[in-house]
């Protein structure tokens, strides 16, 4: 069974004004903070997304209603936080963005502290262990879906990853032109003796990502993996180029 964002956003929607309208127990400041995320999640409709979640349900853990939406933050029925590891979703869905490579890095930020906003630890302090536990599981995956989504090589890689592919255990072959010119980089950087130098090749290595990054979303726009894997491949090693000049002590 396939479900779009727009039935998602739906189910969500329902379950918190559930809250406000029959759960008259809840403090203020909870009530605030289910809204807070109502209001989230209304003003995101405008995302045009083609990307559906193939789903199976699984039941809450307090009260074993069956959910039915992706990704749930909270019970329908009883309005408590969800384990995100039943649920079927990827980083693009749970921070509500296209699936896409090309994405708006504000947009995408935004929607991650909004939603932190609400299912942080820190707001569930005063709440049961089972809900501590669920809340520091859910908080640390989105840390690490904005921490990949953000950065372009990263992205890249789990993209190829949700399409089944792993540049880690797949076999990429570099041509021997692009090894030679690595190792030339190396050379540079091992070489250098002054502070401007490295900034210098530093600018020098991002210019060459960004340029490798307009291509790669050439390739996952074409959907040629093949292709984003040997750039991705590349990317890497500029990467760790990179990280290597920021640990030169000058």
């Amino acid at each position: 069974m396939f479900v779009s964002r727009y039935w998602r956003q739906y189910t969500l929607v329902n379950s918190l004004l559930r809250i406000s309208r029959y759960n008259v127990n809840l403090g203020a400041t909870h009530l605030s903070e289910h809204l807070y995320l109502l209001e989230f999640i209304a003003t995101h409709n405008k995302f045009k997304c083609n990307s559906y979640v193939n789903f199976a349900e699984f039941k809450c853990w307090n009260c074993q209603t069956l959910l039915d939406s992706r990704p749930c933050l909270f019970c329908k029925n009883c309005n408590l936080i969800q384990s995100s590891d039943q649920q079927n979703f990827n980083y693009f869905e749970l921070l509500n963005i296209p699936n896409q490579y090309d994405i708006d890095t504000g947009q995408l930020t935004s929607n991650f502290r909004k939603l932190q906003n609400v299912i942080h630890p820190d707001k569930f302090s005063n709440k049961t262990k089972e809900e501590q536990v669920l809340s520091e599981s859910f908080s640390s995956l989105l840390n690490k879906a904005h921490t990949t989504l953000v950065n372009p090589l990263q992205r890249g890689i789990y993209m190829l990853k949700i399409r089944g592919y792993n540049i880690e255990e797949c076999s990429t072959t570099l041509d021997t032109n692009f090894l030679g010119e690595i190792m030339e980089w190396n050379e540079q950087v091992e070489e250098t003796n002054s502070k401007e130098s490295l900034e210098n090749l530093k600018k020098d290595i991002d210019i060459v990502l960004v340029n490798l990054y307009k291509k790669l979303s050439k390739a996952f726009n074409e959907n040629n993996h093949n292709q984003a894997k040997e750039l991705l491949s590349k990317g890497k090693y500029f990467s760790t180029l990179l990280e290597k000049i920021k640990n030169i002590d000058m």
